[in-house]
């Protein structure tokens, strides 16, 4: 019997193909596979549709259907090279996703750098406040915050000084014990009296707080768990509180379990992220971890002399300050010392540590020196590299490809030093690609605020989403149409499992901060898209106005031979260089660029 075999009109399709070309290089994903299901219509065996297809489901953040697309080109193109490299990278980047959201990552080696306090901040000198004893220090929103109780001082420094004045001072009736920066230019002073002021960096005074002074005996630290939240340590009392300036309540308090060989608990400092808060007990020589906001106990963990405790993205990664100028790495969750860090030589004048994101210092106690450890992560731990306008300008008689890079992801803001080699890996060497310095800048657009309440105090440009959508694909397609610069997740969104790996997913590929607008004491998986993100963690009452967002990018410029430039036209092998990090081999795997051929 004749069998009659599907008629394929493979000219026809190749122009759909062309079109989802150029429609993915605009970033219109939904307009990318309307176009390949049309194109697939036409030529059932159009195989390089699913190579496409499966790049845009990357990019969307959607790793399982990608890997579907990918399998489905590679049984019958069985041994591609370029298919081969894209699924490899892929499933790199989706266990860097989950390892983000629920797993623990460590850096392989810690770069540790000494030097002082003007060096390290890019400040003036003779600018630098002569202070006597500099209390726990905090960084945060591009300001280092100092109390310094023997003056009864607390001095602002701005690294960029941008229009700005370099240095800050706020003078105080009793001595400063804590800074809670809640924003970009909104912060918390706390004195050894209970008192509690509110401070702006648009004015040059302090104002006392209405709610009256808190009853403690002698306060050692304060950080903030949420908005309008306090969790407090008196020493004088032996105490942990929760609380709540605007009532001036105390919600809760914590001491740890009596125990004949329990000595005096005397918690010196404090360190919160997300919903865990670590406490050093001199006393005790010990950390304890708790839960917010019930201060559930954890756990705790002996450590010799503590003097100082931060987490860093978490309870699996806390350094730890000794008094004898050792600084360990520690897994509190797992109750051990993961790794020690001795300052090179020892030094007891060590005994304050700040960070933010996953570096951290340690200030010396006359705020003169500066010790740094920044982490290194292997090449096993994915950069994501977001691709910017793509143009072709003659010079002189030969063509240059013109491309601008964007690294993001954990570790972008680690990588001035890396930037040459790192593209030099993402382009094909034999291409001689001319690379730029490493350029930072700040992002003007406002973000994106996502939340289920339509009358939030904000002036933020917003979207209302309903509970258990943020993993749909018309989600997806409305942000695709916004372009947002950076999105702020209102906390009260419960995410589940998926639709926080799809978000961190979606955001990581398209170089977009995930900032958290903590009301309440946010949850880990918030905390881990905040941090996967290099986004921020506001504490606003109202977000009025918005904290500076950076961005990164690597300008490129490729000498292309004649032979690669067909009628002008970028050829099929620059555009898949293009569409992936590091899988150009030369192979035609799309029709030439603008033309439908057979």
């Amino acid at each position: 019997m004749a069998v009659t075999l599907p008629v394929a009109d493979r000219v026809g399709a190749a122009r759909f193909l062309v079109e989802a070309g150029t429609a993915y290089l605009q970033g219109n994903d939904e307009q990318v596979f309307s176009l390949l299901d049309e194109a697939l219509q036409k030529n059932t065996y159009l195989i390089d549709a699913y190579l496409l297809r499966a790049l845009a489901y990357r990019r969307q953040g959607r790793m399982e259907k990608a890997r579907e697309q990918l399998s489905s080109f590679l049984e019958v193109q069985a041994g591609d090279e370029v298919a081969e490299r894209i699924q490899a990278q892929t499933m790199l980047e989706e266990e860097a996703i989950d390892r983000l959201i629920f797993g623990r990552f460590w850096p392989d080696a810690y770069l540790r750098l000494q030097t002082t306090l003007p060096l390290a901040f890019g400040l003036s000198p003779w600018r630098i406040p002569a202070m006597e004893a500099p209390h726990q220090p905090v960084l945060a929103f591009g300001h280092l915050y100092l109390s310094d109780p023997p003056k009864k001082k607390v001095y602002v420094l701005s690294p960029l000084g941008e229009n700005t004045p370099q240095v800050r001072r706020y003078s105080l009736p009793h001595s400063p014990r804590a800074v809670l920066p809640l924003g970009n230019d909104v912060f918390l002073v706390l004195d050894d009296k209970g008192n509690l002021y509110r401070g702006d960096l648009a004015s040059e005074t302090l104002a006392l707080a209405s709610s009256g002074a808190i009853p403690l005996v002698a306060p050692s630290d304060a950080v903030p768990a949420a908005v309008d939240l306090l969790v407090l340590a008196d020493w004088g009392e032996r105490r942990i509180l929760l609380y709540r300036p605007s009532s001036g309540s105390i919600e809760k308090e914590w001491f740890p379990p009596l125990s004949k060989e329990r000595a005096l608990f005397d918690p010196l400092a404090l360190s919160a992220w997300g919903p865990y808060l670590a406490v050093v007990d001199r006393g005790n020589q010990c950390l304890h971890l708790l839960e917010l906001p019930s201060l559930r106990l954890l756990t705790t963990l002996a450590v010799d002399s503590p003097l100082d405790v931060l987490l860093l993205g978490g309870p699996s990664r806390a350094a730890v300050l000794t008094s004898t100028g050792e600084v360990l790495i520690c897994d509190l969750l797992q109750g051990k010392t993961v790794e020690t860090l001795v300052a090179e030589p020892p030094s007891r004048e060590l005994w304050a540590l700040f960070g933010e994101r996953t570096s951290f210092q340690a200030l010396s106690f006359d705020g003169r020196k500066i010790v740094r450890w920044s982490p290194r992560f292997n090449a096993t731990w994915p950069l994501f590299l977001v691709s910017g306008p793509l143009s072709v300008q003659n010079q002189g008689d030969l063509p240059v490809l013109h491309l601008q890079i964007e690294p993001f992801g954990p570790q972008a803001h680690l990588i001035s030093a890396m930037a040459p080699s790192i593209s030099a890996a993402w382009l094909d060497k034999a291409l001689q690609p001319r690379i730029s310095p490493l350029q930072e800048r700040i992002k003007e657009e406002l973000p994106l605020l996502i939340t289920e309440e339509s009358d939030l105090p904000s002036d933020l440009p917003s979207m209302l989403v309903e509970r258990g959508t943020l993993s749909s694909a018309l989600l997806l397609r409305d942000l695709a149409e916004r372009r947002p610069s950076g999105l702020v997740l209102d906390d009260n969104l419960e995410l589940r499992e998926d639709e926080a790996r799809l978000l961190l997913g979606y955001c990581l590929f398209r170089g977009i901060p995930i900032h958290l607008w903590a009301r309440q004491v946010p949850t880990a998986v918030q905390m881990r898209l905040v941090e996967g993100t290099g986004g921020q963690l506001l504490f606003y009452e109202e977000i009025k106005g918005f904290v500076k967002q950076e961005e990164r990018i690597i300008n490129v410029q490729i000498p292309l031979q004649r032979n690669l430039l067909p009628e002008g036209r970028l050829s099929a092998s620059l555009f898949a260089l293009y569409l992936d990090a590091g899988v150009f081999f030369g192979r035609n795997w799309l029709p030439l660029w603008g033309s439908a051929r057979e």
